[in-house]
């Protein structure tokens, strides 16, 4: 079928909730979705002159005809979606899949073998596992190599015995030092033989084997030993220390923080067992965007397939979290709170959850994972369509009614892109009026990128006015007479001049304070005041210095700035003879000794 022909069946379906299931033109499944109301979704799709991502539209391009289950509520809908999927798996459809493989620990060949997490076993070398959490195996590791003062770094031993300095770990005490080639290999093995057992059987086992050995060594007085035995055994009651309760009211609960960037989201899902965080699992799904369906889908699929499912979780906000939780206490026949928390110890744990999925993102994009926070906190608060990779922000300053000029500054990633800063002299507006001078800025900005010129391309994802509603009314009259569509938004202070939140057509938006999108938010708002405010003072005082030197008979307003803009500063006026006045700022020699004598009077 034509994209036509099925915009015409959609029309036909039924305003009940179900699920949907496209298929191509070999009656393959390529995509199961849920509605609420199935006419009003699939018609969304082959609504013509509709915008869609590029997956979605890609995937309705492949689509040729599609078939509906009517369900008789959305919970049902959620879960025969989340069973179709599990059936099909649809090539364009959100798969639960862990990011990582199986990991393993590993054993390198003698002599002097080192431990290590990896998540292959083709090298050679001894391998222990396959272990199903990277999370626990790499923490696991280094707890081994901490308590038992292992090497870590790649020097090869014997080979660089004695040829350079021992490295940090050594001086700190988190290494025995082989470097310094005064360990024999059967010691080395001794003490690996203990991490691979502590690895092997847990600490307890291997604590108790220890204080017998320092017993047993202190009894014959061999004291060095026995000290060397007291200070591993106390190694591993302070790791078992440092692995605190980290909620002793939430024995058993889930924290998922999810992020987005560059066209990919992850969930972080951070597991609490018996009070102590015991894994993480992250999942990366190419999608643009977090949504409400998103978040379900993850829910559904994740939970729905795993026996573990605590009392607690704790999720990133979604509509349909009440409903999703009614769905997981029928599936695990007890009681389960869904919700995202506000306030409290939960909190923090929800935090960590959402920190380590912008890392996972950052860590691939090379970004920090503090921006990629920020512009996924930002993408999700502002309602955008992606995650912003280029953001603008408009600032006004003026000197009374002398001196008005506007700023643009340009974010690129969450960073300063000096190269993108512009400033304007308000030509249109007389005395000062923010709103109207802002809407000048705006107007001048986009009508340059329209005319093809390159220094104002592109446009921004997204614009941010230093104001309110007044210059957010005025912006988005100019973008409506341009035909352009430019998500903008303008930020407001309180009565302290500090940041307080966002404004759209729709009022205020609040932005948590200690979120990541309100910190880049202020430093936004500050840079954007800071670059307009020197550039109103740099322009005010060449205006006010070229005004003192029209007292010059025959010097006038164009004459004084030309004269400013060739030596730079009125500091190399003062200091320029009058010959290279004369040639310099090309005056005739009369004219230049006019300007010397007076410059030298006004000093």
């Amino acid at each position: 079928m034509t994209r036509e022909e099925l915009y015409d069946k959609a029309r036909e379906l039924t305003m009940e909730p179900g699920v949907y299931i496209m298929l191509d033109k070999r009656d393959g499944v390529i995509y199961v979705g849920k509605a609420k109301r199935l006419k009003n979704r699939v018609t969304s799709y082959f609504r013509p002159g509709a915008q869609h991502l590029p997956k979605v539209e890609q995937m309705v391009q492949h689509a040729d005809h599609f078939r509906y289950i009517v369900t008789a509520s959305e919970e049902e809908a959620l879960l025969l979606e989340c069973s179709l999927i599990k059936q099909y798996k649809p090539k364009y459809n959100i798969l639960l899949k862990d990011d990582k493989g199986y990991s393993y620990i590993k054993i390198s060949p003698p002599p002097y073998s080192k431990l290590t997490a990896e998540y292959k076993n083709d090298t050679p070398g001894e391998y222990m596992g396959p272990y199903h959490s990277s999370f626990i195996t790499k923490q696991t590791v280094g707890e081994a190599n901490r308590i038992f003062k292992l090497p870590t770094c790649r020097r090869p031993f014997p080979a660089s015995f004695r040829k350079e300095r021992p490295c940090l770990n050594y001086y700190i005490g988190r290494c025995m030092g082989v470097c310094r080639g005064r360990i024999s290999e059967q010691e080395y093995d001794a003490v690996l033989a203990d991490a691979v057992r502590f690895l092997k059987g847990g600490s307890d086992a291997v604590m108790k084997e220890m204080e017998r050995a320092m017993t047993e060594a202190a009894d014959r007085e061999d004291f060095e030993l026995a000290a060397v035995l007291r200070d591993r055994i106390r190694a591993i009651k302070d790791s078992a220390e440092e692995q605190n309760v980290v909620d002793l009211k939430l024995r058993r609960a889930d924290y998922i923080g999810c992020a987005a960037d560059e066209g990919n989201v992850c969930f972080a899902v951070i597991k609490v067992r018996d009070g102590r965080v015991r894994d993480k699992k992250e999942h990366v799904f190419e999608v643009e965007r977090i949504t409400d369906e998103l978040v379900a889908d993850f829910l559904l699929q994740f939970y729905l397939e795993n026996q573990d499912i605590p009392p607690v979780i704790c999720a990133p906000p979604c509509a349909d979290l009440p409903m999703l939780q009614n769905i997981l206490s029928e599936h695990a026949k007890r009681k389960i709170s869904l919700s995202t928390p506000k306030r409290g110890e939960r909190v923090s744990l929800y935090d960590m959850a959402v920190k380590n999925a912008a890392e996972r993102l950052a860590s691939e994009s090379g970004k920090t994972g503090k921006t990629v926070r920020a512009m996924s906190e930002l993408a999700t608060l502002l309602g955008l369509p992606k995650v912003p990779s280029r953001i603008e922000s408009i600032d006004i300053s003026n000197y009374g009614a002398q001196t008005v000029l506007g700023g643009l500054v340009c974010f690129v990633d969450g960073q300063p892109y000096k190269k993108g800063y512009r400033t304007f002299l308000i030509k249109s507006v007389q005395g000062t009026d923010d709103p109207r001078s802002v809407a000048e800025v705006a107007r001048r900005r986009i009508t340059r990128f329209l005319d093809g010129d390159e220094r104002f391309s592109p446009l921004p994802d997204v614009l941010l006015l230093d104001g309110g509603k007044t210059q957010l009314a005025a912006v988005r009259q100019v973008l409506k007479e341009l035909q352009v569509d430019l998500p903008v938004f303008g930020m407001v202070k309180d009565s302290h001049h500090r940041t307080r939140g966002l404004v759209s057509d729709g009022g205020e938006l609040s932005v948590p304070v200690k979120s990541a999108a309100f910190t880049f938010m202020n430093q936004l708002q500050n840079e954007v005041h800071r670059f307009s405010l020197n550039a109103m003072r740099k322009r005010h005082f060449k205006t006010t210095t070229a005004l003192e030197l029209t007292k010059v008979p025959g010097i006038g307003e164009k004459r004084a700035a030309a004269l400013l803009k060739a030596f730079g500063s009125m500091k190399n006026l003062r200091a320029a003879s009058v010959e290279e006045l004369s040639a310099t700022g090309r005056l005739p020699q009369k004219l230049a000794q006019a300007v010397y004598d007076f410059l030298k009077e006004d000093a």
